[in-house]
């Protein structure tokens, strides 16, 4: 447990130092972008094409109507909190760095349907239950330690609505080229090395796969069902990743 608890802490300090140092860069982490080189307008529009096709892919399977509050779970600097804020009456942005909710602040002022909240309860605590109609996690679920991934998945459960819908990522394991097959031996030993001689990132970006199997029967066990899955590259080509769209059975 103290190791765990180890993992989860020096997780907080990655994101809280690159939170301090170079925020939009530790979220999107183009090589081209580091220290501080992402132009604003360019990065959160990132985020808009994102939030574009996840309502496409809502209005697809006939879920748009009666959503109101959305939960942008791991939103960083509000990269895309901003453009849900656009389409929905009420956002809740959570993150457990405190330097990445200040940046998310300072670029989304005036906001007056998103609130910025740092929690590290696994079970979102302060979210009262079947509150919300919409999760949304994008590239966070793949830095979290794996035995928080699933319990992340069952606070999930707890607070989505009966008719709510997840968008979640996922990175299932490693790509059969040859930097995947390095990753599998190695894994984020070799990351660690990587970022140290290329960025001397003082706490690493670690990559935290959570096997199919293993996600899929912690769906079973929290009563939820995939109505799609598709294949992700934001992750890059060496890791096994996708987006889900979820739901609580009916």
């Amino acid at each position: 447990m103290r190791r765990l608890n180890n993992e989860f802490n020096k997780n907080i300090n990655l994101w809280e130092s690159l939170g301090k140092s170079d925020p939009l860069w530790g979220i999107l982490t183009d090589k081209r972008m580091k220290n501080n080189k992402w132009d604003k307008d360019n990065f959160f529009n990132t985020g808009l094409v994102e939030i574009n096709q996840l309502i496409n892919n809502l209005e697809l399977l006939g879920i748009r109507k009666e959503m109101e509050v959305v939960l942008d779970f791991g939103c960083g600097v509000g990269r895309l909190t901003k453009h849900l804020s656009l389409k929905f009456k009420q956002v809740l942005a959570f993150d457990i760095s405190y330097n990445m909710l200040k940046t998310a602040k300072d670029h989304n002022k005036g906001l007056q349907n998103a609130l910025f909240i740092q929690s590290y309860s696994r079970q979102l605590a302060s979210i009262k239950a079947n509150k919300i109609n919409l999760i949304i996690s994008l590239i966070t679920f793949q830095h979290i330690p794996t035995y928080l991934q699933l319990e992340y998945l069952s606070g999930f459960a707890r607070v989505l609505s009966n008719e709510g819908i997840i968008f979640l990522q996922v990175v299932h394991g490693f790509t059969f080229n040859p930097k995947g097959i390095l990753l599998y031996f190695f894994g984020n030993n070799l990351l660690k090395i990587n970022q140290k001689l290329r960025y001397n990132l003082e706490y690493p970006i670690k990559i935290y796969t959570l096997k199919k199997q293993t996600f899929y029967n912690a769906l079973s066990k929290n009563k939820m069902e995939i109505l799609q899955k598709e294949k992700s590259n934001s992750t890059g080509n060496a890791f096994k990743s996708y987006i889900y769209i979820l739901r609580i059975k009916k």
